[in-house]
């Protein structure tokens, strides 16, 4: 493969955080691959909540943007910047298709102090792995 793999970022949710730790993770995302040298994809901001996904129901949503941009990218960035609901991340990427890396975001990206308004996922120990990221 020439050049450096294309990721899609999904950003799970939890409705009842703060919007702005999903503006800060995909901008944080983007950012820190970009300066790595991956392109990225991601979805558009209004397409769901804060362009992140929490219910079924946004996750057919995600995996309908996996499906229009198949074959642009060679894996999915998993990122749960505030703990992610895994019922929305499943309909999302059960058909991937792609290897898929669960990154819980650290706290301590943003100097943010713990509390409720800025609890992320680095206090979770929760993971998973996709069926299309294992065979």
């Amino acid at each position: 493969m020439a050049g450096k793999c294309t990721f899609a970022l999904f950003f799970g949710n939890r409705g009842f955080f703060p919007a702005s730790l999903q503006a800060v993770a995909r901008k944080e995302m983007r950012q820190t691959l970009k300066r790595l040298g991956h392109p990225v994809l991601m979805l558009e901001e209004s397409a769901t909540r804060h362009g992140a996904v929490e219910t079924p129901a946004e996750g057919r949503v995600y995996a309908e943007f996996l499906r229009r941009n198949h074959g642009k990218y060679q894996g999915v960035i998993l990122c749960l910047p505030n703990f992610g609901d895994e019922t929305g991340a499943v309909a999302a990427l059960q058909d991937a298709g792609v290897p898929i890396l669960v990154q819980r975001t650290p706290t301590s990206w943003t100097g943010w102090r713990r509390s409720f308004a800025a609890t992320r996922s680095a206090a979770s120990s929760r993971s998973w792995t996709s069926s299309a990221s294992t065979g």
